[in-house]
């Protein structure tokens, strides 16, 4: 059996896709660690897997809160520059103290998130082979497949391209610091320089929860690139709920995730936009506040700071969320339509995803109201369409193979070394 490293951005929906895998891995006999900053260790030990600890005196207790903060609103908090800063910081103690910390473990091959490409260097620098896990939308660079930042739709106009290929431009221009810190560890090592983000991923296997149904169509993807459906990871403690309260109508749930959920006008909009409809509301704060701040919203939902999100998304009519990957992955799964209010990151470039697919709506939150909210509510919950195409996808999910494949993906590609390819992997699985 192999012991396995895994490193990957800090935050919550990262950390949950990549220990998933972990765990599955972990079951099979494998040794699994996460290397990664203080701030999350508590929360990989209760996972189940092991954790140690990179960069305690340049990150210390604290740093995922500045991160988080940043990346929610980076104008209005710390600044970009500051951001950035502190992701140069990050980089730099995972780079020069994970070396010594993976050797030290004794780690045979790495799970690296697309986020973190210093995890790529990293691996690189110490021989290491690795899979890139895709814990966000894929950001592989096609110029007609949109940024995933951006909440343009599919195009292979001239006019498309051109406005695709300036937004990556202006990205690798914004992400010079990051790269030219890559590139210096890089050329330190004697490794070769990465032109593009794309040249951080993996040459033996590249995974993402995707369905290839939800994505755009793509014509470029290595050999190697996996859509393996999604990966349902119930919590790894019990989250209460009051099933009592549940009254029979047809119910909508909401979240705006772990990250994106400190806006309360958001959660007040929607309950405003669900008083008055033959349904019943649950809104998950993911953490963002106080189930106190929210005891006058009108209608009455049921407010709760977590929810069992798989347990209510398999009772539910129709989803509210931010189009976070995760949350719209498990609506397929459910077979549950959604209306989507995109915040940030990959949230445009996934919620785009659903419209092209039919599967339910997008309210950007530049014009988010109550009243063009309440029509979209209501189109997605009488219109058979949304749950046409929403059962079209949760039949493409039902073909995947989810965690299960990726591992055995993972697993070929850290006892062979070798690049573990589409067409190969089917052939295998079908001799099973």
């Amino acid at each position: 059996m192999s012991h396995i490293g895994i490193l990957s951005a800090p935050f919550y929906s990262h950390l949950q896709c990549l220990s998933t895998v972990g765990r599955e891995l972990r079951d099979r006999g494998h040794r699994v660690t996460v290397f990664n900053i203080e701030d999350v260790g508590e929360r990989v030990l209760a996972g189940g897997l092991e954790f140690k600890a990179v960069g305690q005196s340049s990150l210390p207790v604290g740093t995922l809160a500045k991160l988080e903060a940043g990346m929610v609103d980076s104008k209005a908090r710390i600044g970009i520059r500051s951001l950035i800063d502190i992701m140069r910081n990050a980089n730099a103690a995972i780079f020069h103290e994970g070396q010594a910390a993976l050797a030290e473990a004794g780690v045979d091959g790495l799970l690296v998130d697309q986020d973190c490409p210093v995890g790529a260097t990293l691996a690189d620098a110490i021989e290491l082979p690795y899979v890139t896990m895709c814990a966000a939308a894929p950001a592989h660079r096609e110029s007609a497949i949109p940024p995933a930042s951006s909440p343009w739709s599919y195009s292979t106009s001239p006019w498309a391209r051109l406005r695709n290929e300036l937004a990556f431009a202006i990205f690798e221009l914004v992400s010079l610091p990051l790269s030219g810190d890559l590139n210096r560890w890089r050329r330190h090592s004697k490794l070769p320089a990465y032109r593009i983000f794309e040249d951080s991923f993996s040459k033996l296997a590249q995974i993402t929860q995707l369905p290839a149904a939800y994505d755009f169509p793509r014509t470029a993807l290595p050999p190697h690139f996996h859509y393996v459906g999604p990966f349902l990871a119930k919590p790894t403690r019990p989250i209460s709920f009051p099933w009592e309260r549940l009254d029979g109508r047809p119910l909508i749930y909401a979240s705006m995730g772990t990250l994106q959920n400190r806006n309360a006008a958001i959660f007040k909009t929607i309950a405003a936009a669900c008083d008055g409809l033959n349904a019943q509301l649950v809104l998950s704060l993911g953490g963002g506040g106080s189930v106190e701040d929210y005891r006058d919203l009108p209608g009455d939902p049921i407010v709760v700071a977590f929810a069992p999100q798989l347990e209510l998304l398999a009772r539910a009519r129709m989803a509210i969320s931010h189009a976070g990957l995760n949350t719209v992955l498990e609506c397929f799964s459910y077979g549950v339509p959604s209306v989507v209010i995109p915040i940030t990151h990959d949230h445009p470039g996934l919620a785009a995803r659903l419209a092209w697919q039919g599967a339910g709506l997008v309210v950007p939150l530049a014009k988010l109201s109550v009243p063009r909210l309440r029509e979209a509510i209501l189109q997605v919950l009488h219109e058979d369409t949304y749950q046409q195409q929403t059962a079209r996808m949760q039949a493409a999910v039902r073909e995947t193979g989810g965690v299960k494949q990726a591992a055995d993906i993972v697993e070929a590609a850290i006892a062979t070394r070798r690049p573990v390819l589409r067409d190969g992997l089917a052939v295998a699985r079908s001799g099973q």
